[in-house]
């Protein structure tokens, strides 16, 4: 057995045991090898030494279960090794640039990538059938939709508190209440927040509004909190990171395909949570 075989060997102990205790030692044993040599060998092909390498998998594996379940960040940070939520919070931190509570409230599970660790974790579970237990890159609030090609209403032009008068009286007349319909956009060269409306009955509408070719399109979304500018920052910083660790996709930055977005929140909602969710719609390519 190989230096690289043994090290993924290692690696693939480590992703079963994330949520256990593990000893360096332990971990050695496992690789066939000495504790001084392949803490040396770990750190050499890995980049960083095999105490710092299972301390941010458990970081990672604590923001994956942070966006994907309601469970108390103590009780996650607990799980996954740390002694306090402060401990918990000030690791958190350092590896993602903010808060548990903030990186929670952004829906999306961006983890970093080390592409030596992945290639060996692929080339072990190809020979033993392991299996990586944090699922695919991009997973945790990421989505990936397809609007449809479709004539819309804008408000280009037009006073935005009108049309939203209008355009919520008229969707309350149709039966369905498949969502979303309406979505807003800024128009940088006109310095203009643009309200679109998908009219359920194109063929009876006759109004004031004009009419627009809308070309729809693959789109990233993520969900931000409505009217907070920097949580609406972090939300871009983290979809651009996503796009770029991930390599799927590409933003499409072509001036008739804008960034769109879409209270998700109902009244309803909002009077249990106190504050409203806001879809951001990302064109990509």
């Amino acid at each position: 057995m190989d230096c690289i075989d043994r090290i993924a060997r290692a690696l693939q102990y480590i992703e079963e045991r994330l949520a256990d205790e593990i000893t360096l030692a332990e971990v050695a044993e496992r690789a066939n090898s000495s504790l001084y040599w392949f803490h040396r060998i770990f750190s050499s092909v890995v980049g960083e030494s095999l105490g710092d390498y299972i301390r941010k998998r458990r970081l990672d594996c604590a923001a994956k279960a942070l966006v994907t379940t309601r469970r108390r960040i103590l009780d996650v940070a607990l799980e996954y090794g740390f002694s306090s939520h402060e401990a918990f919070s000030r690791s958190f931190q350092r590896q993602f640039g903010m808060t548990p509570k903030t990186y929670r409230k952004g829906g999306i599970f961006a983890p970093r990538k080390n592409p030596v660790t992945e290639r060996l974790l692929r080339r072990e579970r190809k020979t033993e059938g392991g299996v990586m237990n944090t699922g695919k890159t991009g997973d945790g609030g990421m989505r990936i939709i397809e609007l449809p090609k479709c004539a819309m209403i804008t408000s280009k032009g037009h006073n935005l508190e009108e049309f939203n008068t209008w355009w919520s009286a008229v969707d309350k007349q149709r039966k369905d209440r498949f969502f979303p319909r309406d979505f807003m956009y800024f128009d940088f060269a006109d310095k203009e927040l643009v309200w679109l409306f998908a009219h359920y009955d194109m063929l009876k509408y006759d109004g004031k509004y004009n009419v627009v070719d809308f070309r729809g399109g693959l789109y990233a979304a993520a969900i931000s909190m409505d009217g907070d500018d920097v949580d609406g920052e972090r939300v871009v910083h983290r979809v651009k990171e996503w796009i770029k660790q991930t390599g799927y996709f590409e933003l499409d930055e072509t001036a008739d395909r804008p960034v769109l977005f879409h209270v998700i929140t109902s009244d309803a909602a909002f009077a249990k949570m106190k504050y409203r969710q806001l879809d951001i719609f990302f064109p990509i390519k």
